[in-house]
């Protein structure tokens, strides 16, 4: 079923979503000194002259698509992949729909066929992604469909490579957070002997960046505890996800 008004995740979204409106500095990047205030300006690529941070993911992260509907359309199918509810792919494909040049909805689509295993179907779609990006997509953006064609295609141990460091430089892009996190993430399948508090390590590393009610990150950041073997400190942040 698609998420309900009185359902706990669509509230924690909400919060989300409603932190990153207040705070518009908020751009997920790990925090820098400020720039002088004569500093020339930067403005990352976009089209028709229209910045990037006009619009933003549930995190605060900008994103590169000149359609509102499409940027809707995008938080509302990243939203149902992390939690694992039915709708996402609608909800993407009606994002490619309102902005065809939009690459971060490509990239988030492979990554869905890559959860239900339909691996011909993911190296399709992030090869399209991959285009895209190529000449629409700020820094973060190229990064983020790099680190997901190294997660579909190969080799693992690049994918965890990169993630990791994406993860260092924008820890709020949780799409790409998320893939060395879980049972079947890439610390998992890596063969490194301590991958259970590998987990842990990487989600107190990046805690400080994440909202104290992101629900998703309270969820695998419970769970990564609970694999570590602390059932009680892992339970009370699942619970409160």
């Amino acid at each position: 079923l698609p998420l309900q008004p009185g359902d706990r995740r669509t509230s924690a979204i909400a919060r989300t979503g409603e932190t990153a409106r207040q705070n518009p500095d908020m751009t997920g990047r790990s925090r820098e000194p400020a720039a002088p205030a004569d500093a020339p300006a930067t403005t990352p690529p976009c089209r028709m002259g229209i910045t990037a941070m006009a619009r933003l993911d549930r995190r605060g992260l900008p994103l590169s698509t000149i359609s509102d509907l499409a940027a809707e359309r995008y938080r509302e199918g990243v939203d149902l992949l992390l939690s694992a509810w039915p709708g996402a792919d609608e909800a993407l494909d009606a994002a490619i729909a309102a902005d065809p040049d939009f690459a971060l909805a490509h990239a988030a689509r492979p990554r869905l066929h890559a959860i239900r295993a339909e691996g011909e179907r993911a190296r399709a779609c992030i090869a399209t992604a991959t285009e895209v990006v190529a000449r629409n997509g700020t820094d973060r953006e190229r990064s983020h469909v790099e680190v997901l064609s190294f997660a579909i295609k190969g080799p693992p141990p690049r994918a965890l490579t990169a993630a990791l460091a994406h993860a260092d430089t924008w820890p709020r892009d949780v799409l790409i957070l998320g893939l060395p996190l879980g049972a079947f993430g890439l610390f998992a399948f890596s063969g490194m002997p301590d991958h259970d508090q590998a987990r842990v390590d990487l989600c107190d590393r990046h805690a400080r960046h994440l909202d104290a009610d992101d629900w998703w990150f309270l969820t695998y950041r419970g769970w990564a505890h609970v694999e570590n073997g602390a059932v009680t400190q892992g339970r009370a942040l699942i619970q409160r996800g």
